[in-house]
């Protein structure tokens, strides 16, 4: 947790050098934190109109931000409450969503299909519930910037070894099937990543990050894309009194 809030303080930091300090000043109205309460969070010095002002927050406070940006604004045509695979949406629209129940089906298939190449999930592959299991693990990975062919088998205990393999198996099918044609939840925010650099909305545009009290690899990697090709990124982190915020 530690190490994650001085790599975003390290971020907010970087934007400085990036952009020069240039622009219009960044929210200064912050509520300080309080022992167990929520911060409030209010943009009341977002002044300029020549760019769109674009605030990603946590999917289960969403809503709740977009009444603080109204409160304080009153209402705004240039600004925008969006999380991650929000934006990610705005700015990949080719391709097709895939749900995660369409997802656990596909795993479903593809798993009965490898059966006979297991070596660990022979006798599990159709029991209840483990399709669902490994779409959470596919999606861990996916979330954590790991790759099928970074999976090293050799790498684990003798008794993962095999467990590992056919997680590799199962996840690099996976893969193979929806690229192309379908995004999921994990993919989006690679996808995001990817495309930082070619898209107008984040070139011409200011974000605001909050309501996180840590990111996944996925989510650190798109902060230092907006970083480097935004107007101007400002990340705000939940600190308690008394808090080291340093390692």
């Amino acid at each position: 947790m530690k190490k994650t809030l001085s790599l975003v303080f390290a971020l907010v930091l970087a934007v400085f050098a990036f952009t020069g300090c240039s622009g219009t000043t960044p929210p200064s109205q912050i509520d300080r934190w309080e022992a167990g309460e929520t911060r409030t969070y209010k943009i009341s010095m977002i002044t300029e109109t020549s760019a769109p002002h674009i605030v990603i927050s946590n999917d289960r406070c969403s809503m709740s931000t977009e009444l603080e940006v109204l409160d304080a604004l009153g209402g705004s045509f240039n600004t925008r409450v969006l999380t991650f695979a929000r934006l990610t949406s705005a700015i990949m629209t080719e391709k097709k969503f895939i749900s995660k129940q369409s997802a656990i089906m596909l795993i479903s298939k593809l798993a009965g299909e490898m059966k006979d190449d297991f070596s660990c999930f022979k006798k599990s592959y159709d029991t209840t519930g483990f399709a669902q299991s490994m779409y959470e693990a596919v999606s861990q990975l996916k979330y954590s910037a790991v790759e099928p062919r970074d999976i090293n088998p050799d790498a684990y205990e003798k008794n993962l070894r095999a467990k590992m393999r056919d997680v590799r198996m199962i996840y690099a099918a996976y893969e193979d099937f929806i690229k192309d044609r379908y995004v999921d939840s994990g993919s989006k925010l690679k996808e995001l990543i990817a495309r930082c650099g070619d898209s107008g909305l984040i070139k011409n545009s200011r974000f605001y990050i909050k309501d996180f009290d840590n990111f996944s690899t996925q989510e650190i990697l798109i902060i230092r894309q907006l970083v480097i090709h935004s107007k101007g990124v400002v990340v705000a982190v939940p600190y308690m009194p008394g808090d080291d915020l340093y390692p």
